[in-house]
């Protein structure tokens, strides 16, 4: 045991210790060791996933989109999809393809009021006539 602590201790001081200073101290530097490890890497996860955590690509985890919104995208053949019997089975890739593809970027206020000009004169060229 004392050999672990030659660095650390002199060797007259862990004779003068109790037993629990002692065992504190190795519980201490073999937690510290440990503890500087580095974690074995995850296994990268699959590009499979099913309907639900597809719900939750196409969205976001508090509010993930429905169901009956990817059975619609299935069907009209606007999202990538595989089936395994009678599950459907999505490449998490082609998920964020499609958000990607299919988001709208906010307008900016300049674009607003341009937009809001542009309704109101012809609001107002059809009233007049």
């Amino acid at each position: 045991m004392s050999f672990i602590f030659c660095n650390y201790i002199s060797m007259e001081i862990i004779t003068t210790l109790k037993r629990e200073d002692l065992e504190q101290m190795i519980y201490d530097q073999i937690s510290k060791c440990l503890n500087s490890k580095l974690s074995p890497p995850q296994p990268e996860p699959s590009d499979r996933c099913g309907i639900n955590e597809a719900c939750v690509i196409l969205g976001t985890p508090e509010r993930p989109v429905s169901k009956a919104l990817i059975y619609k995208l299935t069907h009209e053949k606007r999202l990538k999809f595989m089936k395994f019997g009678r599950a459907l089975v999505f490449s998490r890739q082609a998920l964020i393809d499609y958000r990607e593809e299919n988001t709208v970027l906010p307008s900016s206020m300049d674009d607003e009021i341009k937009t809001n000009l542009v309704k109101s004169a012809k609001k107002h060229l059809r009233n007049e006539k």
